[in-house]
C-alpha cells in the first residue's frame, strides 16, 4: 500500500483533486481527514462531498469514501477517535493506493508522524475521566494555562487556541502518554508516502471563497444549520460557519453584517491555514493531477 496526502487551504479543491486521482490511480480509495465531516447532518456548512451510502460505504463520482458522514452530530469527535478509527480500516482490505485528504491538518499530521495516541487501559479509565471532567469545567483562559504545563503553546495555531475541545484533547493526550495510560495504536505501514499541498493564487482563493459561500447559502446552508437539533456549545465548537450562523439564527448578529463577517473570517482562517503548511517539512507543493502522478509513478 501506499499513502498519498493531499494538504490545501479551505476552497482550494481538495475534494475534487482527489477523487481527479482516485480515478487516474485506478485502484485506490479516500479516507477523510476532517474533523467536521464525520458528521452526519453537517454538509453544506463542511463541504462534504455529495456522495450516498452504497452497501457501507460512502460513495461519490464512484470512488469509495471512508470516515466521513458517519458520527452522530450530538458525539464529541477527538484526534484520538480519528486515529483510533483510522487504524481500525486497515483490518480489512484496502486498495493500493490511499489518498488521505480534508481540512485538519492536525489529523494528517498525526496520521504521517504517527502520533502515540491509543486507547485509555482499563486500569486508567477512572483517573483519566476525571481529569476530562475537571478539564471540562475550565473556561478557555484556565485551559490555555494547563495547556502552557505540558507544551509550548506558541507552536499553536490560532483555531486550536481558541478552541477548548482541542486544548482539552491536548492536555489530556500529555498526561496519557506521562502516565502511561494509552494503549500503543497499531499502525498501517505503508511501501510509500507523499504529503502533496495544492499551490493556489491568493487573490483568486479568495473569489472562490466567496463563490462557494454564495453557492452554499443558495443551496440551503442556513436552513440546514437552523434544523440541526444539537445544543449552542455544540454548535460554537463547530466552526465558523455553525458560529456564526447560530449566532444569526439567535439575533446575536445582524442579518445585514453575517455573511461579510463571515466570509472575511473564513478568508483569514485560510490564511493562517497557509501559514501552517508553509511550516511543515518534506511537502511537495503542486497545481494539479498530473504533477502528483508524475511524482508518484517516477
Amino acid at each position: 500500500m501506499k499513502l498519498i496526502v493531499i494538504s490545501g487551504q479551505t476552497s482550494s479543491g481538495k475534494s475534487d483533486l482527489a477523487v481527479d486521482l482516485a480515478i487516474e490511480l485506478k485502484n485506490a480509495c479516500i479516507v477523510s481527514c476532517d474533523s467536521r465531516q464525520v458528521y452526519k447532518k453537517l454538509d453544506l456548512g463542511t463541504g462534504k462531498v455529495e456522495g450516498n451510502w452504497k452497501d457501507g460505504v460512502y460513495k461519490y463520482r464512484q470512488i469509495d469514501h471512508y470516515l466521513i458522514d458517519y458520527i452522530n452530530p450530538n458525539e464529541n469527535y477527538t484526534l484520538a477517535n480519528f486515529l483510533q478509527d483510522w487504524t481500525k480500516l486497515f483490518k480489512n482490505k484496502m486498495p493500493e493506493w490511499i489518498i488521505l485528504t480534508g481540512g485538519t491538518g492536525l489529523y494528517s499530521k498525526a496520521v504521517l508522524e504517527e502520533y502515540a495516541i491509543g486507547s485509555i487501559k482499563p486500569s486508567a479509565q477512572i483517573k483519566f475521566d476525571n481529569i476530562k471532567k475537571r478539564l471540562k469545567s475550565m473556561n478557555l483562559e484556565l485551559l490555555k494555562r494547563e495547556t502552557a504545563k505540558h507544551i509550548d503553546i506558541k507552536n499553536l495555531n490560532e483555531s486550536d487556541i481558541k478552541n477548548p475541545r482541542r486544548l482539552q484533547s491536548i492536555i489530556l493526550r500529555n498526561i496519557s502518554k506521562k502516565e502511561g495510560w494509552t494503549v500503543k495504536l497499531d499502525y498501517p505501514r505503508f511501501d510509500k508516502k507523499y504529503h502533496f499541498a495544492i499551490e493556489v493564487s491568493q487573490k483568486n482563493l479568495r473569489d472562490k471563497i466567496q463563490k462557494r459561500f454564495e453557492k452554499r447559502v443558495s443551496d440551503g446552508m442556513v436552513e440546514e444549520i437552523r434544523n440541526l437539533d444539537i445544543s449552542t456549545e455544540k454548535f460554537l465548537s463547530l466552526g465558523l460557519e455553525y458560529r456564526i450562523i447560530k449566532l444569526l439564527l439567535l439575533g446575536m448578529i445582524s442579518k445585514e453584517r453575517w455573511r461579510n463577517v463571515l466570509i472575511n473570517e473564513i478568508w483569514h482562517y485560510a490564511k493562517r491555514q497557509y501559514t501552517w503548511l508553509k511550516k511543515q517539512t518534506e511537502i511537495i507543493w503542486i497545481k494539479n493531477v498530473d504533477q502528483i502522478v508524475g511524482s508518484v509513478k517516477s
